[in-house]
């Protein structure tokens, strides 16, 4: 099983709820919140933010402006799939890196832009989603099983289970 973290508040409390697997990615700050093997950043001040403490074992992501060679990997475009944002690239990462099911955490698209994170932004201007990144994932679902983890409908064409539901996986 693959997991993606994303940002939403709808990611609270399964933090700790699970082991860690093979493979595992998060978004910008995850690793204050959970140890996952892939870090995903999207824009410049958290790759430098990131940059300051970079830890062993840990593989960290970006875009290719804003990466130093042998620290950050480059995620590349993969078809139509041009990753917008974090979570959109951590997604297109994790179907790179894995043929099993990806499991979506944190994907509160069209039903909150609460992020866990606090980036000195109001945060009413965060954009969490796009039709351009619902058309992503949609592209990828094409290849990939892609399930998003929710107690309630986010606004995305892919399968959704609710929160108690995925845990029993781990039972």
């Amino acid at each position: 099983m693959t997991i993606v973290w994303l940002n939403g508040a709808s990611r609270k409390g399964l933090e700790d709820k699970f082991p860690l697997q093979d493979i595992e990615i998060g978004c910008n700050y995850i690793r204050r919140d959970r140890k996952v093997n892939h870090v995903i950043a999207f824009d410049q001040p958290i790759v430098k933010a990131l940059s300051q403490n970079l830890e062993e074992g840990v593989k960290y992501y970006t875009r290719s402006e804003w990466g130093k060679p042998g620290q950050w990997i480059t995620v590349k475009q993969w078809k139509t799939v041009d990753p917008m944002n974090s979570g959109m690239m951590a997604l297109l990462l994790a179907t790179r890196l894995s043929k099993e099911d990806i499991y979506i955490l944190g994907m509160d698209w069209g039903l909150s832009d609460i992020s866990v994170y606090d980036y000195g932004k109001n945060k009413e201007s965060i954009i969490k989603y796009t039709n351009g990144c619902k058309r992503q994932v949609k592209t990828l679902s094409e290849t990939h099983k892609i399930i998003a983890v929710h107690n309630g409908l986010p606004d995305i064409d892919i399968p959704i289970i609710d929160k108690q539901t995925f845990l029993v996986k781990f039972k």
